[in-house]
């Protein structure tokens, strides 16, 4: 792509990633929860661990397909190296399709 048209789609990206996270929080806030979201862009594992290292965060909250060995490595699944970079408990969450 383009580099102008690449920056226009990851501008759009990231609003979208703002928008359903305002309405993610407006949801837990209403529920009583003290929460806290941030879109960032990056090498996922490092804007993650360093996020919540700089934070400082209790609990880092993770969406998973469920992929273990062999095929969490082939999919590039970032859960288990931000599990081994990070002190900071996981919480991994099943997505669903």
């Amino acid at each position: 792509m383009l580099p102008g048209a690449t920056l226009a789609l990851l501008e759009m990206e990231e609003e979208q990633g703002r928008e359903y996270l305002r309405h993610c929080l407006d949801d837990l806030v209403g529920e009583g929860l003290k929460v806290e979201a941030e879109v960032r862009r990056g090498e996922p594992v490092a804007v993650i661990t360093d996020t919540a290292q700089n934070l400082p965060a209790d609990l880092i909250v993770l969406g998973t397909h469920g992929k273990t060995g062999s095929d969490a490595f082939w999919s590039g699944s970032a859960t288990p190296k931000i599990a081994s970079r990070s002190q900071i408990p996981l919480l991994l969450v099943p997505v669903r399709d």
